[in-house]
């Protein structure tokens, strides 16, 4: 846990140690996300199979993978529809996403890397696109577990950070773009059906 505590220390001192510097406030934003976020990366990135509950369940689907065609890909998705029934065709996304690394890359750590690139970058975005604080969103994310909550609900993360990357782009007036993305994230999980009527 000392590595939690420390990256929580970190958040708030770079924040202190930024007020020093004559960095334009967009500027120290954007600092401030990538020493904060890039460490986390890495954390995240190289963790073993057993850190986090769900993490050696996906670790081990990615790992059953065989076949690099995308094609079977598809075929595996509604194998994966058939034996498990359709209340559980909301993980078909993450198994893509899965499946989609796999096609690059057999190692597991590769998967755990990208995945982990791939949510805390999304949720960086987020906090630099819709937030007026980057510490204090950084600090709540990382103080109230969130950030060890991405080792664990791998595939509700992955839909949470796509759906919060859906509400930027309504942000931006793009309606129809924003729209697809928040039902891409419904294939994650299905809670995430309940933000729909939002978008």
């Amino acid at each position: 846990m000392t590595i939690y505590f420390l990256n929580l220390i970190w958040a708030i001192l770079s924040e202190f140690l930024l007020n020093f510097t004559n960095f334009s406030r967009r500027n120290k934003d954007k600092i401030y996300l990538l020493i904060n976020f890039l460490p986390m990366m890495i954390m995240s990135g190289l963790r073993k199979a057993g850190v986090g509950c769900d993490s050696g369940m996906y670790y081990g689907l990615f790992m059953g993978m065989t076949d690099d065609s995308f094609s079977s890909r598809i075929e595996d998705v509604e194998y994966l529809i058939d034996i498990t029934g359709k209340d559980n065709l909301p993980e078909a996304g993450f198994y893509l996403f899965t499946a989609l690394i796999h096609m690059f890359s057999e190692n597991g750590q590769v998967f755990f890397f990208l995945y982990s690139v791939v949510v805390l970058t999304g949720f960086a975005w987020f906090f630099y696109k819709n937030s007026s604080s980057m510490w204090i969103s950084t600090v709540f994310f990382i103080g109230m577990g969130f950030f060890v909550e991405t080792f664990n609900t791998m595939r509700q993360c992955m839909g949470i950070m796509v759906m919060c990357v859906a509400y930027t782009v309504l942000q931006s007036n793009r309606s129809i773009i924003s729209k697809c993305l928040a039902i891409f994230a419904t294939r994650f999980h299905n809670s995430l059906l309940l933000m729909i009527p939002f978008f």
